[in-house]
């Protein structure tokens, strides 16, 4: 990880956030049009913190990647002594000038081009592909895929430390903190959950009388310009993706104390158990989504109710008192049964493995 590009040496030492941002554009091709119309990406990273930003537009253009950078960077480095690295696109250079920066385009036929930012769009995108099998989304949700993935690495995995600053007082700083730990000094303190998974939210339109918790599932978080986190997440509708609807998989801004996350020992990707069930059957997972019997809110604790984060679970515990009500040996009353924690799937049988030594039980 030395620093490569001919006369960029110093520029890639420079010490602390925001004093180096690298910018590349990923472009999808014509038949892999994500939501929203999106045909492209620009990833954005802070070469010091190592964090990451990913903004999905429909066209590569000056005002699409300005308003990127001025997301990715906030007020704190909107006009700063900012260098900013990328390869040889006027549409990128434009926009960190107009912000102030100070560009460094590779000139064409350099290389290599934008080193350290290339290698971390592909490993971004190759993560990003075991989102999209665990998820069990669409391909044409990669925007929100790669966005999730660039956040998710950004506050839970660990700050790069160059080989230049081994032994040096930046190692001892970013040693053992998060990428976000790293550029702003403090933890991310919005939850750590998978891209997909299930959730129960409030939903403000829902029926008189009826739950006000319904099933969703988990994209990611809202973050403000400047990468502040007010406390509300991104989920997409159950219902709505099973019916087919247009908007159906385009985020929906949630409170994050109005979202029940459930238990690591509880979570479940039902579009993923979906999609397996019809590779197994041949049949057509989006045609048959729509009949699919799917996690549903009945039941459940409403948000108002329960402690925030806690998970829709049955009570299993058995009365304290029915211990006394079992009869002498012979006299054939039926034992007490415990109420099922967690249903038996073929995904906990290929997790756990199947029980073999208890009789009735398979």
């Amino acid at each position: 990880d030395q620093p490569r590009s001919r006369g960029l040496g110093d520029v890639y030492k420079r010490q602390g956030y925001g004093q180096l941002v690298q910018a590349d554009n990923v472009i999808a091709s014509p038949d892999q049009e994500g939501i929203d119309g999106a045909r492209t990406t620009l990833h954005i990273r802070d070469h010091y913190s190592g964090l990451l930003g990913q903004y999905a537009a429909k066209r590569r253009t000056f005002e699409n990647n300005l308003q990127a950078m001025t997301h990715f960077g906030g007020l704190k480095l909107h006009g700063a002594k900012v260098a900013c690295k990328s390869d040889d696109a006027d549409e990128i250079a434009n926009a960190a000038r107009h912000l102030g920066w100070i560009t460094f385009p590779s000139p064409p036929g350099e290389w290599p081009h934008n080193t350290h930012c290339e290698r971390d769009v592909g490993l971004t995108k190759e993560m990003s592909g075991a989102v999209f099998v665990q998820s069990g989304f669409p391909d044409r949700c990669w925007p929100p895929v790669l966005e999730y993935t660039a956040q998710a690495r950004s506050f839970f995995s660990d700050a790069p430390i160059y080989e230049y600053e081994k032994g040096t007082p930046q190692e001892d700083e970013k040693k053992g903190k998060t990428r976000f730990e790293a550029a702003f000094g403090r933890a991310f303190d919005g939850p750590e959950y998978p891209f997909g998974a299930l959730v129960y939210y409030k939903k403000k339109e829902a029926v008189p009388g009826g739950s006000k918790s319904v099933p969703g599932y988990f994209v990611g978080w809202k973050i403000e310009p400047g990468h502040f986190y007010r406390g509300y997440v991104r989920v997409v509708d159950q219902e709505d993706i099973r019916l087919g609807k247009a908007n159906a998989f385009f985020p929906i801004k949630i409170r994050e104390e109005e979202v029940i996350f459930p238990r690591t020992a509880d979570i479940t990707f039902p579009l993923y158990n979906a999609k397996q069930k019809a590779i197994l059957t041949g049949r057509d997972f989006w045609a048959d989504l729509k009949d699919a019997d799917l996690p549903r809110a009945e039941g459940i604790v409403d948000q108002d109710k329960s402690e925030p984060g806690t998970a829709p679970t049955d009570d299993a515990r058995p009365d304290p008192e029915d211990k006394d009500k079992s009869t002498a040996e012979g006299e054939g009353t039926a034992p007490h049964h415990l109420k099922r924690h967690a249903s038996i799937t073929f995904q906990r049988m290929l997790e756990i493995g199947p029980t073999i030594s208890i009789p009735g039980v398979k």
